[in-house]
Order: structure tokens, then sequence, then C-alpha cells
């Protein structure tokens, strides 16, 4: 009988130990230390205004291009400096490993960018924070890299 109401009592005590202090009004965790080194102690507290914003996440879509429009240019990777960004030179790299001789013949044109149909997919802040947004401009770009033909394509999921 005593045994249940020992447990009971510090099951009790151990739960409004652990919160008691999540409740301040004057918006402080309940901290005291005084000491210089209590910001090594585990503070999460980054300075910011705890807000819910992150950074961008930038993605960089790669396609087999099997059809090329008259009036859009093909650009070479490489002279075009295009592979300068680590990030687009990364997404080609995975594309043209992915690439089997004949996949053309499998893709239909309307299709070309359909999601199936992706060779690579390269995303992160890094490529947000990269130069490849002003590399690959609008409707994407076609980019011809170790002689494959493939369509760029890029977004930027904001915060």
């Amino acid at each position: 009988m005593y045994r249940r109401l020992l447990l009971s009592s510090i099951s009790l005590v151990a739960v409004s130990g652990c919160t008691s202090n999540s409740d301040k009004e004057d918006g402080t965790d309940g901290d005291t230390a005084t000491d210089s080194n209590s910001d090594d102690l585990g503070s999460s507290d980054t300075g910011s205004d705890n807000s819910d914003e992150y950074p961008p996440t930038g993605y960089i879509y790669v396609y087999l291009a099997i059809t090329i429009p008259d009036d859009e240019p093909v650009y070479d990777a490489k002279e075009d400096n295009l592979t300068e960004v680590t990030d687009i030179e990364r997404a080609l790299e995975t594309a043209r490993s992915e690439y089997t001789d004949g996949l053309e013949d499998e893709i239909e044109p309307e299709d070309e960018t359909h999601w199936e149909n992706k060779l690579a997919e390269i995303s992160g802040n890094s490529v947000a924070d990269g130069n490849a947004g002003s590399k690959i401009e609008g409707d994407g770009v076609y980019v011809e890299y170790e002689g494959e033909k493939y369509i760029l394509l890029y977004d930027q999921a904001e915060s």
C-alpha cells in the first residue's frame, strides 16, 4: 500500500520539477546561474528573434533533352562556365552517370520534364546561396555536357 503512495509521490515531484520553470512570465527559462560560463552550459539561444524563418532551399533538376526548340540556345557546360558552379557540375555529373544509351528513345518529347524522367536533383541551402539561380534562368536552359544534351531547371523555396 505504501509502495504505491511512494511511487506516485515521486512521479508527481519529478514531473512538477521538470515543468516548474516553463511558465515564467518574465520570459526567462528559470536559469539563475550567474557564472560567467553559463552560456557554455547548453544554451541554445542564437540571438535570433525565435521566428520560424529558415534559409531558402535551392533545387537543380536535370532532364535529358529530347527535343530542343530552334530558337533556344544550347550552352556548353564547360566552355560557358556553368560547371564553375559546384552544384551545377555535381548535378550534371549525376545525370551523366544515370544516363544509359537509348534512354532518349524511351521518353516521349512531351514528357521530357516529367518527374519520372528526372536524371538528377540537387537541393539544399548551398544551392540557393550559390550562383545556380543566375546561371539557370527562366524556364531552364539547354546544356551540352560530355556529349549529351540536358535541360537544367532551377527552383527556390522560400521560408
